[in-house]
């Protein structure tokens, strides 16, 4: 009984980004991580437009399929 707990609760994947480390503070490994998930997310030739990237792109009562819209909070949620 014990191990099927742990097991539920023991996260599926490993995050290896710490909270309070800088990203020059990691390895040349996950720096290399940390530079292309930024990449992804920022820089205009590997982002695709999003919801949250791009808002004035979208109708929020019509969402790409993924994504829905709070309009209490005013923000765009990826699912």
């Amino acid at each position: 009984m014990l191990t099927l707990l742990k097991r539920l609760l023991a996260p599926s994947t490993f995050d290896p980004l710490i909270e309070g480390v800088w990203a020059d503070e990691y390895n040349p490994q996950d720096q290399d991580a940390i530079r292309q998930a930024y990449r992804k997310r920022w820089h205009p030739e590997y982002a695709l437009p999003t919801p949250q990237s791009h808002p004035w792109l979208f109708d929020p009562c019509e969402p790409p399929q993924g994504w829905r819209y709070d309009p209490y909070y005013e923000l765009w949620i990826e699912l």
